[in-house]
């Protein structure tokens, strides 16, 4: 697991970003919740994994960035293509490193592996994000299926990671 503090400037672009893919998917049936926490969690994760790569010395595109790419995969390495998933640490054992069912087939055109990470509940700049690890594409598919969700809500039809199946980041090289 690789921890890294949002700045106040990458949190700014992080809000913005969030601000317009939330207007892109308004209207749009999707599997999860469309509301600006969502997004923005994402966009924070986007931002996290962009960085350890960095560090690590992988060159990357973030293709997260361009709201044209927005049915691409979130970034573009040498060696693979990635899709960022974020959770909360409230929902990250129950809900975590999942991947819906229907949304399985264009992840798998899109990208080559997911990269999971969990950030505390609250977002805002000076936050922490945790890269816990990734996955295979071929990993999500052969994952247990699982209906995920909260007790009193919708449940979604996921592949779900087991924890302890998660591969370390620094195996991305």
């Amino acid at each position: 697991m690789n921890i890294v503090t949002i700045t106040d400037e990458q949190f700014a672009e992080a809000y913005e970003l969030a601000e317009a893919t939330m207007q892109v998917f308004s209207g749009l049936k999707g599997h999860y919740n469309n509301n600006l926490s969502s997004h923005l969690r994402g966009k924070v994760g986007e931002i996290a994994v962009s960085e350890v790569l960095y560090d690590l010395g992988i060159p990357s595109d973030p293709c997260w960035r361009d709201l044209s790419l927005l049915s691409a995969a979130d970034i573009h390495a040498p060696k693979f293509r990635a899709d960022v998933k974020t959770w909360s640490s409230r929902y990250w054992e129950g809900m975590g490193r999942c991947v819906a069912v229907g949304q399985l087939p264009k992840l798998e055109r899109k990208a080559d592996l997911v990269v999971w990470c969990q950030t505390h509940h609250e977002l805002r700049a000076g936050m922490r994000v945790a890269v816990m690890g990734w996955n295979s594409v071929t990993d999500v598919r052969s994952a247990p299926r699982l209906f995920t969700g909260p007790k009193t809500g919708r449940k979604v039809d996921n592949f779900q990671i087991p924890i302890g199946e998660i591969r370390p980041v620094e195996t991305l090289g």
